[in-house]
């Protein structure tokens, strides 16, 4: 075990995000009416406007990585990886898809698992070794991509990368080949029925949960994994209520309206609300987003929206390749995905946010919705000019985008598609960032929301087996700090034990986390702290923990370490003369090893001694002229190197090889006296054996 960590800071700012969109679009770009034809995509106003078309957010953008993780051409035939740009997630890209299993190959497209997690309550089904654990370990334990931290996906990581423009499969085959048109296991569990988890299917696009000792395929993924969107809800006390995760703004149904599907795209689009004029129908991943997986019927989190009942709602997507009319929905009783006839009766929620791309119109690209500023650090705006000549100017709205809450940050700027901010007071969940040209005021954009605040927490960095703990001060929080109450969330199960607040000692506005990761256990997690007043949202704070490594021993047990031999010509070879070999823990199992051996007479030697590391067997030759002693000194060396007061060898083992001039000879019975010479020769296990050499007859006077 390693020494605790002391990480003392101050915290009254937050750090920026990762700079990734938490929601990648549908990918639907063609309109369509009830009976599932195509139209030219209608105008505002018209009828069928508001569908999924008509408003790109955050289209789709993938990278082909090598195995190395470096970034590849689109056109590269070959690769191992696919990153996706708008959430940063990388995802494992599959080979060998021949309609053979090989499990030896985690990789094998043709490999099914039954569904086990050994650190779930409900473990799931073992399957002989064939499970998605065991997939997962030996991605890490090979160090697939160069990176040990693969995870599996949950329920909205696979719902990220579908392509519901596309039908069979609902994915674009040319960053994910190889893919089955089959059902792909998520890490995310059934609330109501723990002896299922969900999946997807990638044929359909359907979402569903099944029995865990089902065998479906497994797509691996690495990346922050974001915690239950529930925590990142703030009630805006106006039946508004903001995810601050997705920058997402919901409007809280108020009523048990059921329509069809065209009327609810109607309904949302001549909504005006709370000072909001720009509600929508969500599209199928927006919908899926405010899925609770650890609630059920409704699958949602009710304190935030009372009103969602445990029925199937409308989203703006219409299912494509479908032979009959439909449009996704989405059932609150338990969050499945499904296909709905357009022509059905289903609920609705509106929901507003994000920035739509429309040709020859400015289009922000910095800041994107969901990502936090604190004030006083600078904030890159950048945008697409579209050609527009002339100046622009930026403003900024605390409020969602209300008319009327807009502030300057420059009244007229170059339209150079570049402006720095100094992030200001006041803080907001709700900002909207818009940007007008003043020669062609119709061509304006807004971007939002995203979140200014006042608690900032650092990147950290701890060390395997440490106990790290953090500080931070509530000092600009707006509330007396002694009437707060302070919880934290982590993204990693497989790196973080458990997250302590501890009390405070001084003062209501000092406190400490105290961060134990799980014993042998390294890698990256998010840790968010949620400071709330009588249940209301002040504050969050997401910070990044990294947990480095540090090299354990390697180890090996020696079977004698006083080798006796008999002085002749040959290779002497000793089986497992070393045992049980490892480079540490599981997660270094994957480090190269090799035994150092050393030695002052090496000119007694005609082969020097060699171990093997895969075998333990021991190998040398002594010259034919030598009788006597030889020491060695022998220790084990891993690959995994010192850094941060690691070890990669083991200590020093003094070992003896004793060379005898011995021929014993024994008379037989036989009338020639004839005698056979003996050999005395090490065998494992500690056993010395007479082992009969037969050589030419001798005659004994």
């Amino acid at each position: 075990m390693k020494p605790n960590q002391m990480i003392g800071l101050l915290l009254s700012l937050i750090i920026v995000s990762d700079l990734f969109a938490q929601l990648p679009d549908t990918n639907q770009v063609i309109c369509y009416d009830n009976n599932q034809m195509m139209i030219t995509c209608p105008l505002p106003g018209e009828d069928f406007y508001g569908q999924d078309a008509c408003y790109q957010i955050n289209p789709q953008s993938f990278t082909k990585l090598d195995d190395q993780g470096n970034t590849l051409p689109d056109t590269a035939e070959a690769w191992a990886m696919v990153k996706d740009n708008i959430t940063g997630l990388i995802w494992e890209e599959k080979h060998a898809f021949d309609g053979y299993a090989d499990y030896s190959n985690p990789n094998d497209a043709d490999n099914q698992y039954s569904w086990y997690q050994s650190h779930e309550e409900n473990k799931g089904t073992y399957n002989d070794n064939q499970h998605t654990e065991a997939f997962i370990t030996d991605l890490n334990r090979n160090q697939f991509g160069g990176f040990n931290d693969w995870r599996l996906p949950d329920i909205k990581e696979l719902v990220s990368i579908m392509d519901l423009s596309l039908h069979r499969p609902t994915i674009d085959w040319h960053y994910f080949q190889n893919l089955q048109l089959a059902s792909y296991w998520s890490s995310t569990g059934d609330a109501h029925e723990p002896v299922k988890s969900w999946y997807v299917n990638f044929s359909t696009g359907s979402t569903y949960s099944s029995d865990q000792s089902k065998l479906y395929f497994v797509r691996a993924v690495r990346g922050n994994k974001k915690v239950n969107n529930s925590q990142y809800l703030v009630d805006n006390h106006d039946n508004t209520i903001t995810d601050t995760l997705t920058g997402l703004m919901w409007l809280a149904p108020s009523s048990e309206l059921a329509v069809s599907w065209s009327d609810a795209i109607s309904y949302c689009e001549h909504l005006d609300i709370e000072g909001y004029a720009d509600w929508r129908l969500p599209n199928a991943k927006e919908l899926m987003s405010i899925v609770d997986y650890q609630q059920y019927s409704p699958a949602i989190n009710t304190e935030f929206f009372p009103n969602v009942f445990s029925s199937e709602y409308w989203t703006s997507t219409t299912c494509v390749g479908q032979y009959f009319m439909a449009a996704w929905g989405v059932s609150f009783k338990e969050g499945i995905l499904r296909s709905i006839v357009k022509g059905k009766k289903r609920r609705v929620i509106a929901v507003r946010g994000g920035q739509p791309v429309f040709e020859k119109q400015l289009y922000i690209k910095t800041p994107q919705s969901a990502t936090q500023w604190r004030v006083g650090e600078t904030m890159p705006i950048s945008w697409d000019s579209a050609d527009i000549s002339g100046m622009i100017q930026i403003s900024m709205s605390r409020k969602g985008g209300k008319p009327g809450s807009f502030d300057i940050i420059s009244e007229s700027t170059e339209n150079d598609g570049s402006f720095d901010w100094i992030v200001e007071s006041p803080k907001s969940f709700n900002c909207v960032l818009k940007i007008t040209s003043l020669t062609d005021p119709e061509y304006a954009t807004t971007q939002g929301l995203f979140s200014i605040h006042q608690l900032y927490i650092p990147k950290q960095t701890s060390l395997e087996d440490s106990i790290a703990y953090v500080s931070f001060t509530t000092d600009d929080i707006d509330a007396n700090p002694c009437d707060l109450s302070i919880s934290t969330s982590f993204s990693n199960e497989d790196l973080i034990q458990q997250i302590n607040i501890l009390p405070y000692t001084d003062s209501c506005r000092n406190r400490m986390l105290e961060i134990i990761p799980k014993s042998q256990m390294n890698g990256r997690s998010d840790i968010t702290i949620w400071v709330k007043y009588q249940n209301d949202l002040l504050v969050s704070s997401t910070f990044q923990l990294d947990v480095l490594p540090v090299n354990d021993c390697p180890s090996f047990t020696a079977s004698n370490e006083n080798i006796s031999v008999v002085r002749d010509n040959n290779v002497q070879v000793i089986e497992n003369w070393a045992k049980d070999i490892n480079a540490g823990p599981l997660n270094e199992s994957y480090q190269a090893l090799e035994f150092m051996i050393n030695c002052d007479y090496l000119e007694n030697f005609v082969v020097p001694p060699v171990i093997s590391p895969q075998t333990g067997t021991l190998k040398f030759q002594t010259k034919d002229t030598f009788v006597g002693t030889i020491p060695l000194n022998i220790s084990l060396k891993d690959s995994g190197g010192d850094t941060n007061n690691g070890c990669n060898s083991t200590q020093p083992i003094s070992v003896n090889i004793e060379v005898f001039n011995c021929k014993l000879e024994i008379l037989t019975k036989n009338s020639d006296l004839f005698a056979r010479p003996f050999e005395l020769v090490y065998t494992p296990f500690y056993e010395k054996k007479l082992i009969s050499k037969h050589v030419k007859h001798h005659h004994i006077p």
